[in-house]
């Protein structure tokens, strides 16, 4: 897995998920490898950088934690996303084993069948997902959760999504958000459940795969959705013509109630891409 951060200007860092506890971060200037973050204890599975600072990226994995660095910083990251306290758990080199980059042993971590803060689930995350802003962060487990964090303090935000399907330790799902961050479309075996990202509500339910769906990728420029599934198919996902004709047809002046101008925009399986 691979992130780019959006709309840098500063540096040219890729940072790579492996199936090390590594975190790498390359340089494509010049093609090699500039830094290691060490603090993971098994393999990551995703990594993004946050929309609003070009220096900060999340990663997570096999271990159940999320981990948001400063990519100016070297040592431990900057703080645990933890999913039981008020507050997050703020890493100091001096007292943490993992700022000596020796992972600590396994089965000590999962020896503990009682709540533990420092992991975000309980059980692996496959996919991370910021919103526009970069202030609310999202996370899909292994445990059939989807969370949302505040990314500033580190907190379980306690949203409740229903019927999150994610148990399928084989196949990692990757989720999205919208151009806006309102609404999330979460691959939910050979469906795709549409959520409201505030309120966890569903909202609506996307059916055109054969078999489960592995992927799904907004596109903010063409208003279109992506996704991809066992069944070996790429589906193509656009708003209803008269939702984009009411769009294009809006002014900022508009007096249409604040019901209509938060309404969720439905889309329609368009077409398949060989």
């Amino acid at each position: 897995m691979i992130s780019m951060s959006p709309g840098c200007s500063s540096h040219a860092l890729v940072a790579v998920a492996t199936d090390s506890p590594l975190l790498r971060l390359c340089d494509i200037r010049i093609g090699n490898y500039m830094s290691q973050q060490t603090g993971h204890i098994d393999a990551l599975l995703d990594v993004k950088w946050r929309p609003n600072n070009e220096y900060h990226l999340v990663s997570t994995g096999i271990d159940g934690t999320i981990r948001l660095w400063d990519v100016r910083r070297t040592g431990p990251c900057l703080r645990l996303f933890n999913q039981f306290r008020e507050k997050s758990d703020h890493i100091q080199s001096k007292k943490r084993k993992e700022s000596t980059g020796r992972p600590r042993k396994r089965f000590k971590y999962f020896k503990n069948k009682h709540r533990n803060s420092t992991r975000s689930h309980e059980g692996s995350i496959t996919s991370l997902c910021f919103d526009s802003t970069g202030n609310i962060l999202l996370s899909a487990g292994l445990d059939n959760l989807l969370k949302q964090w505040d990314v500033d303090t580190g907190t379980n935000k306690f949203v409740n999504y229903p019927d999150i399907e994610n148990s399928n330790r084989n196949i990692t799902s990757k989720f999205c958000c919208s151009i806006n961050g309102d609404l999330i479309y979460f691959p939910n075996g050979s469906d795709i459940a549409v959520y409201e990202t505030k309120t966890g509500k569903k909202v609506h339910t996307l059916s055109s795969h054969y078999s489960r769906v592995i992927c799904c990728k907004f596109n903010p420029s063409l208003t279109e959705l992506y996704s991809c599934g066992v069944d070996q198919q790429i589906h193509i996902w656009s708003p209803h013509q008269q939702e984009v004709d009411a769009i294009e047809g809006e002014n900022d002046w508009s007096d249409s109630s604040s019901e209509d101008e938060n309404r969720p925009c439905t889309l329609d399986y368009v077409r398949n891409l060989v």
